[in-house]
């Protein structure tokens, strides 16, 4: 229920809510998991009802195993995300987990939002854990493509296993359209 400043004049009114998720319904597309929210809640800040500014949030993680031995970047994964104001900004959270046949050689990762890379994060020789946390600013209103890509140094096999290696392989990512 929103609160509006005339329903408690000259107070506050504390609330807390649970969100259960075991009845949500999970979409699978092409093997990858897809979650997107829709406008944030509205929260007290100094006795003033706003808006928190989360516009909209994307979640994508890799279901299927990935390997590869391109020493050039390749996909990883991507999605799309249509940007609703040119003044909000993107906030981006990607975690890889790897790991590398070769425990002399590292792998790498990046991040793109379009043709732009933003972000990258290398592992120690033999694959480990690789994190990009961005904050992407002065993008136009529309449709936008943000893509994680990765590739080994030189040599060996760059893996990301989370159907064999569930407790230990993994990649998702966490997009976050603020309001300005």
């Amino acid at each position: 229920m929103p609160l509006t400043p005339d329903r408690f004049p000259g107070g506050r009114e504390e609330e807390s809510v649970t969100f259960y998720t075991d009845s949500l319904t999970l979409p699978s597309v092409n093997g990858e998991f897809r979650y997107v929210q829709g406008q944030g809640f509205r929260f007290y800040q100094e006795g003033v009802v706003r808006p928190i500014g989360l516009v909209q949030t994307v979640f994508e993680k890799l279901l299927t195993d990935r390997t590869t031995t391109s020493s050039t970047f390749i996909t990883l994964f991507s999605t799309t995300l249509t940007t609703q104001s040119p003044s909000n900004y993107l906030l981006i959270a990607a975690q890889i987990s790897c790991s590398q046949s070769s425990s002399n050689n590292s792998v790498w990762c990046r991040l793109k939002v379009d043709s732009t890379v933003y972000g990258s994060s290398s592992s120690a020789n033999g694959g480990g854990s690789l994190s990009i946390l961005e904050r992407v600013t002065g993008l136009a209103n529309g449709l936008h493509t943000i893509s994680v890509e990765y590739r080994v140094s030189s040599g060996g096999t760059a893996r990301i296993r989370p159907s064999t290696f569930p407790n230990s392989e993994s990649a998702q990512i966490l997009i976050s359209e603020v309001e300005a």
